[in-house]
């Protein structure tokens, strides 16, 4: 995928201690307050107490980028945007999310758009 996010590892705080996993294998995370969402390519999804804002101050910003007040995405998982408008992106799991207005030109910005 990406050499420099492959040797990365995130500590994921859970009720049976901590969870190591790939940061290459992070695809998105949901806003829930002041928890976090995180969905990983495994299938596996984890709440954490951090807000989106705090995770996305922790994460390298060329790699993720916010795209709606409730989700922060990572690139190398967008399959693909809607024709047009690009208020959607289809992640590696078969998701859709919602990228806001205000989003979507820094998200077209991010891709070498032929």
């Amino acid at each position: 995928m990406n050499p420099e996010m492959d040797d990365v590892r995130l500590a994921i705080p859970t009720a049976d201690g901590y969870h190591f996993i790939g940061l290459h294998e992070l695809m998105y995370c949901v806003a829930e307050g002041n928890y976090s969402w995180l969905y990983f390519t495994n299938g596996r999804k984890y709440l954490v107490a951090r807000t989106l804002k705090k995770i996305e101050e922790l994460l390298p910003q060329q790699y993720f980028i916010r795209i709606h007040s409730s989700y922060f995405i990572n690139l190398f998982h967008v399959l693909q945007c809607n024709n047009g408008g690009m208020n959607v992106v289809l992640m590696s799991n078969g998701e859709e999310l919602e990228v806001s207005r205000r989003n979507q030109k820094r998200l077209k910005e991010q891709f070498l758009l032929l």
